[in-house]
């Protein structure tokens, strides 16, 4: 399931519909009840043109990331 929403949200991002929708970039955040590396990566593959890496600098900081 978590790869059919990563895949659904990248497509989203890679089409430009969030961009063209809200007329900036903006984030997908995949998440669950805490943040493991599995939604942390998921997250990174449904932003592939950067849109996350605010959220990624900060969940590495918090140590959420190796």
């Amino acid at each position: 399931m978590l790869s059919e929403i990563t895949a659904v949200a990248k497509k989203l991002q890679d089409s430009g519909f969030v961009k063209d929708k809200f007329g900036r970039p903006i984030p997908i955040i995949i998440h669950d009840l805490e943040y493991p590396w599995y939604v942390i990566e998921a997250t990174q593959k449904a932003n592939p043109n950067g849109e996350a890496d605010e959220f990624l600098a900060a969940m590495e900081e918090l140590g959420f990331m190796d």
